[in-house]
C-alpha cells in the first residue's frame, strides 16, 4: 500500500495556502503587467524551482534552461544531436589526446570584453573545481588534462586518454570571462557579474519571488533576440500554470500536464506542442550499503538487512512495474515506457509487469513477507511524478513491498542523494547531455556523480568506455549488448520512461522545434496561423 508521513500532508496544506496568495499576486498584478507589457515582451511559466545564477554551480536542467539564454557554449547541437558552431568554428583533434577548438572572432561578454582563449580555460577550470557541487561539471570534464593557448583565439585541450565525445561534453559548458573565474554563487545570484555572451542579458534574479527578468542584449553576435523582454516565472504547481495561462497571466507554459493536452488542443486559443523525448525516468536503489536507512521489515520493524542490495529483489521491482500503464494512464500515452537506458534497438522493452515472477526472487532473496521502503523525489520537478510514484507503489503493494513516497526541496535532495542518504529514489537524467553514451555512462560508470546508487562493476566501466570510444557500428552493438546482459542480471538502475516534454502557449505564437539547440525564448515566435495540434510526438 501507499503511506504518506505526516510531513507530506503539512506540504500539501502549506501549499495550498501558498498558491492561494500566489493567485491573488496573480490577478493583483495582471492589470499593471498589461498596462506595461509591449509586443516584444515573452512571459514564461517554468515548472522547477531555479537555484542558481551561477553557470557552473551544477547540471540541473531547470537552471540550465535559464541560462541558455544569457550565456554561450563553445559547440551547439541541431535537432538531430549533431554538433554545431557557437562560441568555436571549427575543431579538430591533431593528435589521440589533442583537441583544437578555433573561436569566433568579434565576440563581447556582456561587460564589453573581448571573447578570448584564455577565458575557454578558465571557464573549464572554474567549472571543474566548484566546490560542493551536487552534480558537478566535473563529470563531463574530467578527462582533460592541461589547456594550451596557442594564439588569441585557439585553445588547445590536452586530454588523459583518447576522448572522441569531448566536444559534446564541452557543448553543456557555459562560457564566462577569466576576471570572473574567482566570482562566488553569491555574486552571479545577487547579478554583481555581467559575464555572459548571449542573446539576452540578466537584470533581475528574485529568487524567493522565483522571478526572472531578461533583456535583448544589444551586442549579440549571433541572429537579433526575439524579444526585447522575456520574464520568467517559475509555477510549480500544475494547476495554476494552466490556470496562469489561461487567466492571460502568462504566454507560454512549459511541463503541461499530459491530462490537460486534449483539452487545450481543442481550444482555439491555444497552441499545444510536444518534442521529442528528453529525459529518462528512473528509479535509483541504494546498492551500496548492507544497512539503508530508509528500509524497514513489514510491520515497520528495523532491520540491518538491505534488501535492495541483492539484484534479485531489483529485478523483482523491476518486474512487478507495468511500465505501459504508466504511460498510458498517467501520462496520457505522452512517453515512451522502457526498461533499459540503452536504446530500444539493443533490446526489447518489457512493458507488462510479471508479478508472480516478482514474487519468486522476492522468496528466492528471503524477503518474501516483503518490506517497507521510502520512495524520495525532488519536489515539483517531473511531470505528473506524484501520481507516478503512487502508481508505483500500487504496483509494488501487489508483491508485498510497501512505498512511502517523500517529496523533498531540490537543493537538499540532490544533495543528499549525492552523499547516498537515500535507499530509493525517483529521478530523471536528460537524454541531450551531449554525448552519445548519455545517459548510461552517467547512470552506470562507477566513478560518475550522477551513479546514484553505488553499483560499481568493473566490466561494466571497460564495456561504457570501449563503446563510448569505438566508431564502429557493429562493435558498438557488440558492446552495448554485453551491457544490457549484465543490466538484466543486476538491475542497478530501474528506467521506467522517457518523458515527452510538452508545451502550451497563447495561440498567436508557435514553437519553432527543428531550429538547433539554444534558449526557449527565441524557439517562439508570433505566428500569423496558429496551429491547434499536437506536433512531432505523433500523440
Amino acid at each position: 500500500m501507499t503511506q504518506q508521513p505526516e510531513n507530506l500532508q503539512k506540504k500539501i496544506w502549506k501549499r495550498g495556502a501558498i498558491l492561494a496568495v500566489i493567485a491573488l499576486v496573480l490577478a493583483s498584478h495582471s492589470a499593471a503587467y498589461a498596462r506595461n507589457l509591449s509586443e516584444k515582451t515573452l512571459r514564461i511559466a517554468l515548472a522547477s524551482e531555479i537555484i542558481s545564477a551561477d553557470p557552473h554551480r551544477h547540471v540541473y536542467m531547470p537552471d540550465i534552461l535559464l541560462l541558455s539564454h544569457i550565456y554561450d557554449t563553445l559547440i551547439t547541437r541541431d535537432q538531430d544531436g549533431r554538433l554545431a558552431p557557437s562560441l568555436a568554428v571549427k575543431w579538430a583533434q591533431p593528435a589521440p589526446n589533442t583537441w583544437d577548438f578555433t573561436l569566433r572572432k568579434g565576440v563581447r561578454f556582456h561587460d564589453g570584453s573581448h571573447l578570448r582563449a584564455h577565458d575557454v580555460a578558465s571557464s573549464i577550470q572554474r567549472a571543474r573545481s566548484v566546490r560542493d557541487s551536487p552534480v558537478s561539471f566535473g563529470d563531463y570534464l574530467s578527462a582533460i588534462a592541461r589547456t594550451e593557448i596557442l594564439s588569441p583565439h585557439v585553445l588547445r585541450i590536452h586530454t588523459t586518454d583518447p576522448i572522441p565525445d569531448l566536444p559534446y561534453r564541452l557543448s553543456i559548458l557555459k562560457i564566462i570571462p577569466a576576471k570572473a573565474v574567482m566570482a562566488s554563487r553569491a555574486d552571479f545570484d545577487q547579478l554583481l557579474q555581467k559575464t555572459g555572451s548571449g542573446p539576452y542579458q540578466i537584470q533581475q534574479f528574485d529568487r524567493q519571488k522565483q522571478e526572472i527578468i531578461l533583456r535583448a542584449s544589444t551586442s549579440y553576435h549571433g541572429p537579433p533576440p526575439q524579444w526585447d523582454t522575456v520574464i520568467l516565472r517559475v509555477i510549480p504547481d500544475d494547476a495554476l500554470r494552466v490556470t496562469a495561462l489561461i487567466a492571460g497571466h502568462v504566454d507560454i507554459i512549459e511541463q503541461l500536464p499530459p491530462a490537460d493536452a486534449s483539452r487545450l488542443v481543442r481550444n482555439p486559443a491555444y497552441t499545444v506542442t510536444s518534442l521529442k523525448p528528453d529525459q529518462l525516468l528512473f528509479l535509483a536503489p541504494d546498492t551500496r550499503k548492507r544497512h539503508s536507512p530508509f528500509v524497514l521489515k513489514t510491520g515497520n520493524r528495523s532491520t540491518n538487512k538491505n534488501p535492495l542490495h541483492d539484484p534479485r529483489v531489483r529485478r523483482a521491482i523491476s518486474l512487478a512495474i507495468d511500465r505501459q500503464t504508466l504511460a498510458e494512464d498517467s501520462l496520457c500515452g505522452f512517453a515512451e515506457p522502457t526498461d533499459s537506458p540503452l536504446p530500444t534497438s539493443v533490446h526489447p522493452t518489457q512493458l507488462r509487469s510479471e508479478p508472480e515472477q516478482a514474487r519468486e526472487l522476492l522468496r528466492e532473496a528471503g524477503w518474501e513477507g516483503g518490506f517497507t521502503v521510502t520512495l524520495h523525489m525532488p519536489e515539483d520537478r517531473y511531470v505528473s511524478a506524484l501520481e507516478i510514484a503512487n502508481t508505483i507503489a500500487l504496483q509494488l503493494s501487489r508483491i508485498g513491498v510497501t512505498v512511502v513516497i517523500e517529496p523533498v526541496d531540490p537543493e537538499r535532495f540532490y544533495r543528499a542523494a549525492g552523499n547516498g542518504d537515500y535507499s530509493l529514489m525517483l529521478l530523471g537524467i536528460a537524454l541531450d547531455i551531449r554525448t552519445p553514451m548519455h545517459p548510461a555512462s552517467s547512470l552506470l560508470g562507477s566513478t560518475q556523480k550522477m551513479n546514484r546508487t553505488g553499483w560499481q562493476n568493473p566490466r561494466m566501466d571497460r564495456l561504457l568506455a570501449a563503446a563510448a570510444e569505438t566508431g564502429n557500428a557493429g562493435d558498438k552493438g557488440t558492446r552495448l549488448a554485453e551491457i544490457q546482459v549484465i543490466l538484466d542480471a543486476e538491475a542497478p538502475v530501474i528506467p521506467l520512461y522517457r518523458q515527452i516534454p510538452l508545451y502550451a502557449m497563447r495561440a498567436h505564437l508557435t514553437m519553432n522545434s527543428t531550429q538547433q539547440e539554444g534558449n526557449l525564448a527565441d524557439t517562439i515566435t508570433p505566428s500569423p496561423s496558429p496551429s491547434r495540434t499536437v506536433s512531432d510526438a505523433g500523440h
